[in-house]
């Protein structure tokens, strides 16, 4: 896929976004890289595509925040989640205000008690811990990269 097909095919938005990753999946299989991409999946409003993201989410078992009041399959997805009645691991928050929504997600992403099932122990969601020292760099190196010293 490429921004003309994205637009003219699908009449897919793009100037909301920074980024764009074409995937050459198609609407479809871009959703599967987005969702595995992604430590928290927020929706709001949507249709067909979203349910999809939802179900990968769900069945990945993410944090989920749906932002409610929003109009489309957002309207359904707590009948959704119920109906389902399957454990997947996954954690759907749901809230009508997008700053509290957000703020909801990062306190249970960073909570104690949180633990990201979807991927091993080792995973960039709960940093190891190194056994390594922490050493200061040396002072003719000034944070311009591990590789890169000034003169």
């Amino acid at each position: 896929m490429h921004l003309k097909e994205h637009i003219e095919t699908f009449a897919s938005p793009y100037l909301e976004y920074d980024v764009m990753v074409y995937t050459g999946l198609g609407l479809m299989g871009r959703e599967l890289i987005n969702i595995r991409s992604s430590d928290i999946v927020v929706l709001a409003g949507g249709r067909c595509g979203t349910l999809g993201e939802f179900a990968i989410a769900y069945e990945e078992g993410k944090l989920i925040g749906v932002l409610t009041g929003t109009g489309g399959i957002t309207d359904v997805l707590h009948d959704v989640v119920a109906t389902l009645g399957k454990k997947t691991g996954s954690e759907v928050i749901y809230d009508a205000d997008p700053q509290m929504l957000i703020i909801r997600l990062l306190e249970r992403f960073q909570s104690a008690d949180y633990a990201c099932n979807c991927k091993p122990d080792c995973c960039h969601c709960q940093p190891a811990k190194s056994s390594f020292p922490q050493t200061p760099p040396s002072p003719d190196v000034r944070g311009a990269g591990p590789s890169q010293a000034s003169p």
